[in-house]
């Protein structure tokens, strides 16, 4: 008989917490404010990301236009791009890579989507990455021949920085790459 009271009282509580809304203005502030607290902190990494995404591209932009303006010492372009991160843990790298210009009747032209695109001159058919610099300070030879065609060589310079989430103690590696030719 004591269970048949309880199993009767029950239907008179859950009408009452039915009807009551006292209380739910700061339940469902506390899901808003945490779900925009989450936001708000992913916002900040991916901030600090970019931020340092910016800073590693404009370095290494700093030393690419140093060898477009004939500049020859890659000690000169790293210290360059070190200087102008400014900051610690930057790594700099450089591979020299070797391309043999397509003849024109090789060009391909993708009129597939109803634009044009221009051809891929330089687009590489044989890369070898050779040693950057020989001990002049010139730029090494490629060992690709291009059936005694025009060897074209490309300075590729890559960046790269780590840098620690603000969400969690993990770090992340960001990367930056250009590409100019040299010769």
């Amino acid at each position: 008989m004591y269970t048949h009271k309880k199993v009767r009282f029950l239907p008179g509580i859950l009408n009452r917490f039915r009807k009551e809304n006292d209380g739910v203005a700061a339940i469902e502030g506390a899901v808003v404010l945490s779900l925009l607290a989450g936001a708000f902190v992913s916002m900040a990494d991916i901030s600090v990301h970019a931020y340092a995404q910016n800073g590693l591209s404009n370095a290494l932009r700093a030393s690419v236009q140093y060898i477009a303006n004939e500049g020859k010492d890659l000690g000169a372009a790293e210290q360059l791009f070190l200087d102008s991160y400014g900051k610690q843990g930057a790594a700099f790298s450089s591979v020299l890579q070797c391309s043999c210009p397509k003849k024109r009747s090789e060009y391909t032209v993708d009129t597939t989507g109803g634009q044009t695109t221009e051809p891929q001159i330089y687009t590489p058919t044989n890369i070898t990455s050779a040693k950057v610099q020989d001990g002049n300070g010139d730029w090494a030879q490629c060992e690709t021949d291009c059936s005694g065609g025009i060897v074209v060589k490309y300075l590729v310079l890559n960046g790269s920085a780590t840098i620690r989430k603000m969400t969690s103690n993990e770090t992340v590696k960001v990367t930056s790459s250009y590409s100019v030719r040299v010769q």
